[in-house]
């Protein structure tokens, strides 16, 4: 992304709508903690499919979104 990081995005989007889960997905490996204050899962190099399905399928029905989140998740994916 040219102007924001992954780890800026999301506090971007956490602000936005807090209860909006944040999946991080990078060619790195690990990242530092600095780097993941915002993100509810991060995925790097050699990610498993599974691994990650079954983790975005636990986001969802743990997520308690409010109405105001929904839109405000619809409003950034179509950005």
């Amino acid at each position: 992304m040219p102007f924001l990081s992954g780890s800026q995005l999301a506090k971007e989007i956490k602000s936005l709508a807090p209860n909006v889960p944040i999946v991080l997905i990078s060619g790195y490996t690990a990242l530092a903690a600095s780097e993941l204050l915002f993100v509810d899962a991060h995925f790097g190099r050699d990610t498993v499919l599974d691994n990650l399905l079954g983790t975005m399928w636990r986001l969802v029905r743990s997520s308690r979104m409010s109405a105001r989140d929904r839109q405000a998740a619809r409003r950034n994916s179509r950005a």
